[in-house]
């Protein structure tokens, strides 16, 4: 695929960022995904997979975390992109309706060469990015951003009060993401006074492939739930702060369905 038709594509593709709100709250796209709540006044995060046919099928038994995989570009292999996790708002609480929804983007970290089944009690070694190595949001315009910048994100200028779904941000990096999961922190926040910031919120992004090994996908399901339920996540490039032993029973059973 040539830069130019890529382009193309892109541009095209971020149409959809502006089209969400005349769609249906039934789920047009089966996947990975983050629906928005409150409790006791404050934004939460479940993250899911709504696609029957994925072996991680389901609500996550965690908030706070999902992952996905970056998406290759035949001919472009410094470049890999991805339109999810999507985002819903589903039965929003009155503070929330009418008041726009923002993700601010508080960090960014990766995990290189991780084990293909890490073992329970590993440690994931979480590391800033390379030099020159860069990761870019775009969400509603004018608000978007990359990992060097960070900042707000729009997820909706408004949230109605029948809800909103498949709410889509276009993710890209730009260097060739083989065997290294991404963790990108946000914090989501709502332009209603009554409303506290959510908890820390992990999107994974995972490389491309056409397997479960070249996708990493047990380690990322494994550096989701390590995110998710570990009270203080290690800074990036620290080892061993926290021993905590992921032995779930969930967690490994979907390991083994891979």
């Amino acid at each position: 695929m040539s830069d130019t038709n890529w382009r193309l594509v892109r541009s095209l593709s971020l149409v959809g960022l502006l089209l969400y709100t005349t769609s249906s709250l039934a789920h047009a796209h089966a996947g990975r995904r983050i629906a928005v709540g409150v409790e006791d006044s404050k934004l939460t995060a479940q993250g899911a997979n709504n696609d029957p046919t994925a072996p991680d099928y389901g609500t996550r038994t965690y908030p706070n975390a999902v992952h996905d995989h970056w998406k290759a570009v035949p001919g472009n292999p410094n470049f890999a992109y991805a339109f999810s996790p999507e985002f819903d708002v589903p039965n929003p609480v009155a503070e929330l309706q009418v008041y726009p929804l923002y993700l601010k983007w508080e960090s960014t970290s990766k995990w290189g060469n991780p084990p293909i089944m890490p073992p329970a009690g590993t440690v994931p070694d979480l590391e800033p990015l390379s030099p020159g190595e860069l990761i870019t949001i775009e969400s509603i315009a004018p608000y978007n951003t990359n990992s060097n910048a960070l900042g707000d994100l729009l997820i909706s200028p408004s949230i109605p009060a029948t809800g909103v779904s498949d709410i889509p941000l276009y993710y890209s990096i730009n260097t060739p993401p083989a065997g290294v999961l991404y963790a990108l922190e946000f914090t989501l926040h709502s332009g209603s006074p009554d409303l506290q910031p959510s908890d820390s919120l992990y999107l994974i992004f995972s490389p491309p492939g056409d397997d479960p090994v070249t996708k990493l996908h047990a380690a990322s399901l494994y550096l989701e739930e390590y995110l998710a339920t570990t009270v203080a996540v290690p800074e990036p490039g620290t080892v061993g702060l926290v021993a905590m032993v992921l032995g779930s029973v969930a967690f490994w059973r979907r390991c083994k369905s891979r």
